[in-house]
């Protein structure tokens, strides 16, 4: 029994650990999202995607923070808040550059 718990211990040094890449979805407030699907507009909010820290895409409901706010899809938005299940967001304005 000794030998086992010698030997055992240099091997799980290199043995891999369970890891984890689960995000909180509070941890999604302050990234970009890119509306997919849909325009949102207040009180009708549209699907959009988002990429956490580690890279993964997460769908979710955004619609404008604002009263004012019309996102379209293709538009970049940044995620400023959730109540409930919803994200408010704002204008990046990316939108108004030209592609080249």
């Amino acid at each position: 029994l000794p030998v086992t718990g010698i030997l055992s211990r240099p091997l799980s040094r290199i043995i891999p650990k369970d890891e984890t890449t689960a995000v909180s979805i509070d941890d999604l407030t302050g990234r970009r999202a890119t509306i997919d699907i849909g325009t949102a507009k207040p009180g009708f909010p549209a699907r959009a995607k988002a990429k956490d820290r580690h890279g993964y895409s997460h769908a979710l409901m955004v619609e404008p923070d604002s009263d004012d706010g019309i996102f379209n899809a293709g538009e970049e938005v940044l995620l400023v808040r959730r109540e409930d299940d919803i994200f408010k967001a704002v204008a990046v304005g990316t939108h108004w550059l030209e592609e080249t």
